[in-house]
């Protein structure tokens, strides 16, 4: 789920180029932000449950 900085770069610049308002460098970020933007809620509830699911190491 981590891109590569360079792509994103590479996604900067020809987002700019192009003067685009938004740039999404991969499919990812454009999922999450129509997530972010329609349902706000479920960002927060995944991120909690991931939280608790999570194992922690002491």
């Amino acid at each position: 789920m981590i891109s590569e900085p360079a792509d994103i770069v590479a996604a900067i610049i020809k987002g700019v180029e192009r003067n685009l308002m938004h740039i999404f460098p991969d499919k990812t970020a454009l999922r999450v932000h129509y997530l972010k933007r329609f349902l706000p809620w479920v960002i927060p509830f995944l991120n909690r449950r991931m939280e608790a699911q999570a194992v922690t190491i002491e």
